[in-house]
């Protein structure tokens, strides 16, 4: 039949919490199942990172291999109970580093490490390809298939095990990886994307003049509407299926402006295949294939054609605005000084904000503020800022002024008395006014006998 390569913004988004993982984040992953890195590591103990896993649906056991500390087998449920853990000394087990992970149809378990593969039951256990490291394994009818170093090999009924040739100028550099969709496709990555009928031993290679341009394809996997999926370290995505597929993509096409009303969002709906025209139903009271002015939330949108076939996706829309706030975190130490303390609290997780307050501080918290009131501006990579301010108070004691005669006059006629003068209180600097214009600031000295006045007036 007639199949389609796009090049792919046809898929949406599987959203975790912090802290999740989720099955399909590893290669060879075979269920949309989700469960807590912190349950994870509290139940085995272990440090490594996760480099497989797979999940039993039907016995609800969920198994975890890891970069250095073998495989671990869990009993699924509201928590994680440990049941076993496999390594290379207490087990057939080639290596601790798990590579992938596989069950067959009959519930076997296929392990594959840096250094080989083991397989049949937690009990029963049997290794091979000793050495290799195992990329992937597949099984197609009563056959099981393993990519390993780049080759490819096969196991009729779990008898002897057979290499699987190819025509050498059918693929390009060694076999990324492989998988086999419901007709006996398999689907070769290499520096090219092969199909080989595995009946018909014929093939049909996708490269430019199918859209397909990547000569370093990575991985691949194969849906259960027998849609296939190529992950590439050069173009990103590609689907490969059916022309008469029905895909969905909603994705957001303009998101949430950085200084309008925060409801300017504009959502797309892309629908390739199946019976145009089609309908759209979103919630939220949104409409159409591409609707604007749509405020932060969470959208579905269901795409029916004109058969009566459907297809479902979710869309969250953010609010990426940079919001903050100020709060004072140290006072004053007096009047006049320039030592309070305050922060800009920054409600993101972006990299690479610019912080600048008005007296030239460029850090989340200020140290050198003065009395009054104050602005902080952050910025965002995108260009996005905001500004938010915050009054510094200055807390001024009340002004009182005590005058006291320092130097006594010992005889008539005589200009050396001197009074001490002590101002406490107000704001500095001072001002001192005398009644007698000759005496002049806070040094009262050479004075004769009379009465003095003194008018002291603070910065407040």
């Amino acid at each position: 039949g007639l199949y389609q390569v796009k090049a792919i913004d046809f898929a949406t988004q599987k959203t975790l919490a912090p802290g999740e993982q989720n099955v399909l984040l590893y290669k060879g992953g075979n269920a949309d199942y989700t469960w807590k890195d912190a349950d994870f590591r509290k139940a085995s103990n272990a440090k490594s990172a996760v480099t497989a896993a797979w999940y039993d649906e039907k016995r609800s056991v969920l198994w975890i291999g890891t970069e250095s500390e073998g495989l671990f087998q869990f009993k699924a449920g509201p928590e994680l109970q440990l049941t076993e853990q496999f390594t290379s000394g207490n087990s057939k087990l080639k290596s601790d580093n798990v590579t992938i992970i596989f069950q067959d149809k009959s519930g076997q378990m296929w392990i594959g490490t840096d250094r080989g593969l083991t397989y049949g039951t937690p009990d029963r256990l049997k290794a091979d390809f000793t050495g290799y490291e195992i990329q992937r394994i597949r099984e197609y009818g009563t056959v099981i298939y393993v990519l390993a170093d780049g080759e490819l090999s096969l196991s009729p009924n779990g008898g002897k095990w057979t290499d699987l040739a190819f025509e050498s100028k059918k693929l390009e550099g060694q076999i990324a990886d492989f998988d086999i969709d419901k007709s006996g496709k398999m689907w070769l990555v290499s520096g090219l994307l092969t199909r080989f009928d595995l009946l018909a031993e014929t093939y049909d290679v996708f490269s430019g003049p199918e859209y397909y341009t990547s000569q370093y394809g990575s991985c691949i996997a194969i849906d259960q509407e027998d849609a296939v999926w190529v992950g590439t370290e050069d173009k990103g995505l590609y689907q490969v299926d059916k022309a008469s597929a029905m895909t969905l993509n909603a994705y957001v096409e303009q998101p949430i402006s950085c200084s309008g009303n925060g409801k300017d969002a504009v959502l797309q709906a892309k629908m390739t295949g199946g019976a145009p025209p089609y309908t759209y139903r979103w919630s939220g009271g949104l409409s159409g294939d591409n609707p604007k002015n749509v405020a932060p939330g969470n959208y579905s949108v269901t795409v029916t054609d004109s058969k009566g076939k459907f297809r479902t996706a979710e869309v969250p829309v953010p609010d990426s605005r940079l919001k903050i706030k100020t709060r004072q975190k140290k006072p004053l130490s007096g009047p006049g000084k320039l030592d309070a303390v305050a922060e800009v609290d920054i409600e993101s997780n972006a990299s690479g904000l610019q912080i600048r307050w008005d007296n030239g501080e460029t850090m989340a918290v200020a140290t050198k503020l003065p009395a009054g009131t104050h602005t902080v501006t952050v910025t965002d990579p995108k260009g996005c800022s905001s500004t938010a301010t915050i009054t510094i108070a200055e807390k001024i004691q009340p002004l009182d002024v005590a005058l006291a005669e320092k130097t006594a006059i010992k005889c008539a006629g005589e200009a050396l008395a001197a009074l001490d003068v002590k101002v406490t209180g107000g704001k500095e600097p001072y001002s001192y006014a005398w009644n007698d214009p000759s005496v002049q600031g806070e040094m009262a000295e050479r004075l004769k006998a009379g009465t003095y006045q003194l008018t002291v007036t603070d910065a407040a």
